[in-house]
């Protein structure tokens, strides 16, 4: 069996330990002081709040998913869904259905987990109205209190995406300020929308919570890691060989483990892994990837497209220099500026310090690899 995982949480040995953050994220959590993690996408950040809660056996986690949220309506679902699936795992889950009778809940099986959950009409005028976000709120509190609760909004950033979102925020802070029986963690991917939540001075979350920032997996840790989930398939790797792997995705701990994932599948048991396996590996990640990396080309105009190809080349660095335009033909400032807003939008890149960096670190390399696509 393949012992790499991505695309999910993970946990027990298929957890990397990182004992310092470990440490950290526990401590705020006994102490019932907010957090906020901060972090690059697939670092992570869930794995680590999961694996920390799995540890805290008089605490229970209450995960509450808000990536890609479309409105407030769709807020209140994902709160519902969350408290749904905890409700269920903790037998109270007849209990929720009589205190949200008064919004005529529905319930559902969910295909992927075969638990129960609700679900409420979205032109119900009573789930319209900002109270019920207040409502779902306390009962993350008061249904769980004699469980030490800890509250986690995951991909939280992506709230201040919705047109309402200030006045959403000001409402769902009114009530979280006044839980200090629980424990609030909050994680977002993007460093700029979240400290516009938890560092401006006119966010109503601002200084709600203590920074916690998730940065890579250390070498030291994450090379003899990776290396003995290849010992344990009788598959030989050298150090050196996954330090090539962490240098093609930045170190990334996701997609790391989609390389090696990938490095398994396309080898068998008692090979000594090289070079050769290692490109047949991002061969098959190509495959796999194709559809995506052609629907993204299909997409953009002609100027983006050139645009993605400079970032691809220099590494996301210096889109105003003149090598960057010699590259792209692209000679004018204002095009290159409303190209690379167009791509980040698209969510095809992202601002990272003083860098534009690929969501998809397999795109740049497939785009170097074929510059004439």
């Amino acid at each position: 069996m393949n012992p790499f995982r991505y695309g999910s949480t993970v946990g027990n040995d298929d957890f990397c330990p990182r004992p310092e953050l470990e440490t950290m994220i526990t401590g705020h959590i006994q102490s019932r002081q907010n957090i906020h993690i901060e972090g690059d996408r697939r670092t992570g950040k869930t794995s680590l709040v999961f694996e920390v809660s799995r540890n805290l056996k008089n605490n229970i986690l209450l995960h509450f998913d808000f990536q890609l949220v479309k409105s407030a309506s769709d807020v209140r679902s994902r709160l519902i869904e969350g408290l749904s699936s905890a409700s269920a795992k903790t037998g109270g889950f007849e209990k929720l259905i009589r205190a949200l009778a008064h919004l005529r809940p529905a319930v559902t099986i969910n295909p992927s987990t075969g638990e129960p959950t609700l679900s409420i009409k979205a032109d119900d005028p009573a789930q319209l109205s900002e109270h019920s976000i207040i409502e779902l709120l306390e009962l993350c509190r008061s249904s769980f209190e004699k469980r030490n609760p800890m509250i986690f909004f995951d991909e939280f950033q992506d709230v201040t995406k919705l047109p309402d979102a200030d006045r959403l925020l000001a409402c769902m802070r009114s009530s979280i300020q006044h839980h200090h029986d629980c424990t609030y963690i909050y994680s977002g991917s993007s460093r700029s929308d979240m400290d516009r939540i938890f560092r401006h001075p006119d966010s109503p979350f601002y200084k709600s919570a203590v920074a916690v920032p998730v940065g890579v997996i250390p070498r030291r840790n994450f090379v003899p890691f990776l290396r003995s989930k290849f010992a344990s398939g009788n598959r030989s790797v050298s150090a050196g060989l996954v330090d090539k792997i962490l240098d093609l995705v930045e170190d990334n701990p996701g997609d790391a483990q989609e390389v090696c994932n990938c490095l398994w599948d396309a080898t068998d048991q008692g090979q000594t892994l090289g070079d050769a396996e290692l490109d047949r590996a991002l061969g098959l990640i190509f495959a796999r990837e194709i559809m995506y990396f052609e629907q993204v080309l299909e997409n953009i105009t002609a100027v983006q497209k050139r645009c993605l190809r400079g970032l691809a080349q220099l590494n996301g660095r210096n889109i105003y220099s003149k090598e960057f335009m010699t590259e792209t033909g692209v000679m004018n400032t204002g095009s290159i500026t409303k190209a690379v807003k167009q791509l980040e939008k698209r969510r095809i890149v992202a601002t990272v310090g003083k860098r534009l960096v690929f969501a998809s670190p397999f795109l740049r390399l497939w785009l170097l690899r074929n510059p004439h696509v």
